[in-house]
């Protein structure tokens, strides 16, 4: 798929449905502005490479993330990610990501993606989001604790 992408030097939305057959990494196009993935498989999944600093809305789903540049100019952001196959800074992996979303408007956080954030260490430093304007958790169990 890397192969194929490639070939679109100026490419500005992407809308990739399909299912992996095996754990990959995909690499974007850094001149995106629109962007959304959906795996159709939980089992199997892939892996999100991308420096896309001109993007400005972010949607992906059933994937997890390895390499992730400047996401600044995201306003726009819906996370379903799930740790990489090893990977046990799990939280922190999620909490860089975040990061770079620090320009985001309007985010969405899945359950799967909440579960994943709330179930990091206690001592776990949440970001400030000075932009956010619109925020929707799915939460996988209520505890007021955990807000």
């Amino acid at each position: 798929m890397n192969a194929l992408l490639s070939g679109f030097p100026i490419l500005e939305t992407l809308n990739l449905y399909f299912n992996a057959e095996e754990y990959d990494i995909i690499r974007v196009p850094s001149t995106l502005k629109w962007l959304k993935i959906v795996l159709g498989n939980g089992d199997i999944g892939a892996s999100l490479e991308m420096n896309a600093p001109g993007l400005e809305y972010l949607n992906i789903s059933e994937i997890t993330f390895s390499n992730v540049g400047s996401l600044e100019n995201v306003v726009e952001a819906s996370l379903d990610v799930f740790p990489s196959p090893g990977d046990s800074a799990y939280a922190f992996t999620l909490l860089k990501l975040l990061e770079t979303l620090s320009g985001v408007k309007h985010l969405v956080l899945s359950r799967s993606t909440t579960k994943w954030l709330l179930g990091g260490p206690a001592d776990l430093r949440f970001l400030e989001f000075p932009h956010l304007l619109h925020l929707e958790l799915i939460l996988p169990w209520f505890n007021s604790n955990s807000l």
